[in-house]
């Protein structure tokens, strides 16, 4: 029997400990910290992470594929075993920082984060160059003539991914400094691209495995990469920052709003994408702001009694203004009461119950307000 996109991504998920959301698992490049505190903050290649709205964490993939027990080559004598406890943290016996979670031995006084799990031995050869490889202390000396900092030696990108979001072949890695345009954002790169050797593609590790499908707080639709946009009717203009979009290259689009197009760095920018993967989730339901009864009657949401439809342009004293947005009812259509003095502008009737807004990368939902409240853009009172 065949499964569904949903059901597959679902048995790719996996429990990370100490973490209240199941993770799974991607292969971009992220900066930042990992949720597992293994003590690298630099660099995330790969790994899993959680795609519950609100919540960012990241994980190594070997952080959150951690073994309860493991033999290390810098401790081979006994086993490690993995260990939990951030209320009282050891100090790693290769770099001496301190950490929650990591591997110690019950049988000596060794300890070892998880950042140090993962060095190499010291004879190993780099998976990047041909020849063994040594620390530079200061300038290099003149028989090595390839370096490579600290944290790509522990922590080494891969040679080559697959990412059926952005390029339909096999990537490679390019280490080394160079001038290059992403293909998958149009942007300017200055080293370490992955190259596609049968074509004429490359891209930043960052743009690798772009979000397929996502919520942005400047659309109120979904949205999806495109790795070619092509040639519109009208220069395309970014829907973030208002510059140009090249056809040339990957960008996100609205099957909505045709016209509507973004970066794809604009997109997928901390404080306009919400950080969810939308790709086999269903579509959010819209949920009206009112019943309809007939031609003229609506029940609105916020209001116990029907409210009515006025087209006639009456124009009410100054002093009546509407419940929603506290303007006078001027000449245009509203909806009023016959029970009260209750009465709405028809534009303000149908404001949808959930909408996206600059200030905030979560639906913002259409409420009555029953005690006094500011507006946090403005500071005015509600």
């Amino acid at each position: 029997m065949n499964k569904t996109l949903k059901e597959i991504r679902s048995m790719e998920e996996i429990e990370v400990p100490r973490h209240e959301h199941p993770v799974r698992p991607f292969t971009r490049f992220l900066c930042g910290c990992c949720g597992a505190h293994c003590t690298d903050h630099e660099r995330i290649y790969g790994g899993y992470r959680c795609n519950e709205p609100g919540c960012d964490k990241a994980f190594h993939k070997e952080c959150a594929e951690a073994l309860p027990e493991i033999i290390n080559s810098f401790h081979p004598e006994h086993p490690l075993k993995l260990i939990l406890d951030y209320s009282c943290p050891n100090a790693c016996s290769l770099c001496q920082h301190k950490f929650g979670i990591g591997y110690s031995c019950s049988l000596c006084d060794f300890h070892i984060d998880l950042k140090c799990v993962r060095i190499p031995p010291p004879t190993e050869n780099s998976c990047l160059h041909e020849h063994p490889l040594k620390l530079s202390h200061g300038e290099p000396s003149d028989s090595l003539e390839y370096d490579i900092c600290g944290d790509c030696k522990t922590n080494p990108p891969p040679v080559c991914v697959v990412s059926s979001t952005t390029h339909e072949h096999q990537l490679h890695l390019v280490p080394r400094r160079m001038d290059f345009t992403c293909n998958a954002c149009g942007t300017l790169g200055d080293r370490s691209p992955y190259f596609c050797l049968q074509c004429n593609f490359m891209i930043h590790r960052e743009c690798i495995d772009l979000p397929r499908v996502i919520n942005i707080n400047r659309h109120d639709h979904r949205i999806s990469y495109t790795r070619r946009l092509g040639h519109g009717e009208s220069p395309w203009k970014c829907g973030v920052c208002r510059k140009k979009v090249d056809g040339f290259y990957g960008a996100y689009a609205s099957s909505k709003v045709p016209s509507f197009v973004v970066h794809a760095r604009c997109a997928t920018r901390e404080d306009v994408w919400d950080n969810v993967e939308l790709e086999g989730m269903p579509e959010e339901e819209v949920i009206a702001p009112f019943e309809v009864v007939d031609d003229t009657t609506i029940r609105h949401f916020s209001h116990d009694h029907n409210l009515h439809i006025n087209k006639d342009g009456q124009i009410l004293h100054e002093n009546i203004v509407c419940e929603a947005c506290v303007f006078q009812i001027g000449s245009e259509y509203f909806y009023s009461c016959k029970n009260c003095d209750f009465i709405l502008h028809e534009k303000c009737a149908n404001l949808p119950r959930k909408k996206r807004h600059v200030c905030s990368n979560q639906p913002l939902t259409l409420e009555t307000v029953s005690r006094a409240a500011t507006c946090s853009l403005c500071d005015k009172q509600v």
